[in-house]
């Protein structure tokens, strides 16, 4: 499982979306008002969405 892993997403690529992920979940705890709030929510789902799709489209190949 881990061979098929790595072979596909290299480890630098791997590190840099895990922290784009934390980066962004960062930014949600540290928002106190409530709108920019939701705001930085859809973006973070949108942005994970977009990360599973590439990943899946890697697998794909």
């Amino acid at each position: 499982m881990f061979k098929f892993i790595n072979r596909f997403l290299n480890l630098k690529k791997r590190y840099f979306y895990i922290f784009l992920i934390n980066f962004f979940y960062f930014f949600n705890k540290c928002n106190f008002i409530k709108k920019k709030k939701i705001y930085k929510k859809i973006i973070t789902k949108k942005f994970e969405n977009y990360l599973l799709k590439l990943i899946i489209q890697k697998y794909a190949k």
